[in-house]
């Protein structure tokens, strides 16, 4: 049986929650006026869905979703709302929230929620229990995949602009969505960083506002939740500094340090690396278990590649450590797969389309492209590649619960 936690100020808003989800055969196993009182019931006894109210006294309804979403990430969080603007929904998905409802809230509203999360995962499992165990829970559509490893997957490319960040986000999102791994993302484009504005995330901190925690010898994995951002897939992101001339003060021994942490709360971490052999991006390779290599399918693409996968057989990583994926950019057929493989002397392992006008649009829209446009050719080839790492084929679709915080947002702004 669904459990369920309902956070509001209001007495009357509560009983009609707690009736709504009674009706639905959803246990109430508690209930709070206050943000801080919320937070104290729900950490001694988690429960599968939260209903929050955005103006909860004491401690906010956002702030409360942020700190649930960082710590719990088998909670799925709902905000509730009298304020449909844009600020408000913007707030809700910045904290993590996977639905936004207005109030008065009617019988329908909770329906279509429960409707909508029925493939969101609900409590972790661990790799023993069974995929029966899971829909006796209420989970028929979820894949039932668990990597039995913490993987740290970083993607890396000798030239910028063949969809490497957004191939990161949507990896994330993802396993995030259809997996029962918790991810984080971390964007090591320390001078650009772009992967925040792939997944819409105004960031409230950086990787730069880690390092005097890290310098301290402070770093643990609360602190670590503090500075990263939830997206409403469930993946947790640690932006890149705001401005470039922050680059420099990142340093290889802080890649370090985020990554041991890291490591002890992820099952999978993905690293958004630049195009240069620099401190932090050699860091993150040497500690990566995974790297997933782009090759655009240029003459000089491939050159360059070469040189990159000579600098990294110097390092010595082991060819099962190299992941490589072919870009066919739109318009080039300069070289084929088969081409690739001869002159690299490796195995592609994987492909994606590279499709201008559908990224920009993603990318406008703030909806990874694994879920704006699920059953694109380019959504299938990543899926692919996820399934690839997991070690386990995933579906494409994410028809079920599309019409989620996003969807909805639209839905009002209309």
């Amino acid at each position: 049986m669904m459990r369920a936690f309902i956070a509001d100020g209001d007495p009357e808003s509560r009983e009609i929650i707690r009736r709504s989800l009674a009706e639905k055969g959803v246990q109430v196993i508690g209930e709070a006026d206050e943000g801080e009182r919320c937070l104290e019931m729900i950490r001694e006894n988690p429960p599968d869905l939260l209903f929050v109210e955005d103006e909860l006294p004491g401690i906010s309804g956002t702030e409360v979703a942020r700190r649930v979403s960082a710590e719990m990430p088998g909670t799925v969080v709902v905000m509730t709302s009298y304020e449909g603007r844009f600020h408000s929904l913007r707030r809700a998905m910045q904290s993590g929230a996977r639905e936004f409802l207005l109030k008065p809230i009617e019988p329908e509203d909770i329906e279509e929620v429960l409707a909508n999360i029925s493939g969101i995962p609900r409590r972790p499992i661990t790799p023993q229990q069974t995929v029966q165990e899971g829909e006796e829970q209420g989970v028929e559509e979820f894949e039932e995949v668990v990597s039995s490893n913490r993987w740290v997957v970083s993607l890396f490319s000798s030239k910028g602009g063949i969809g490497r960040t957004s191939l990161t986000a949507n990896l994330g999102v993802i396993v995030a969505s259809r997996t029962r791994n918790s991810v984080a993302m971390i964007d090591l484009s320390l001078q650009f960083g772009e992967l925040h504005i792939v997944l819409d995330i105004v960031p409230q901190y950086t990787i730069y506002d880690l390092l005097p925690v890290i310098e301290k010898g402070a770093l643990t994995e609360e602190e670590l939740l503090r500075y990263m951002s939830a997206h409403p897939s469930g993946a947790m992101l640690l932006a890149a500094p705001p401005h470039p001339r922050y680059a420099e003060e990142v340093g290889g021994k802080h890649v370090e340090a985020i990554l041991e942490v890291m490591k002890r709360r992820f099952d999978f971490i993905l690293i958004d690396n630049p195009p240069l052999f620099i401190e932090p991006t050699l860091t993150a390779l040497d500690l990566s278990d995974v790297i997933l290599y782009l090759i655009p399918n240029s003459i000089p693409g491939v050159r360059n590649a070469k040189v990159a996968l000579d600098v990294m057989r110097r390092l010595h990583y082991p060819p099962s450590k190299l992941k490589l994926i072919a870009v066919e950019m739109e318009g080039v057929r300069d070289v084929t797969v088969s081409d690739m493989e001869e002159v690299l002397g490796v195995m592609i392992e994987g492909m994606i389309s590279l499709e201008p006008k559908q990224m920009l649009d993603s990318i406008n829209s703030g909806v990874p492209i694994a879920i704006h446009r699920p059953n694109s050719k380019l959504a299938k080839e990543i899926t692919e590649i996820a399934s690839m790492l997991i070690g386990e084929r995933l579906s494409t679709g994410f028809e079920r619960n599309r019409r989620s915080l996003i969807s909805r947002l639209k839905k009002l702004l209309e």
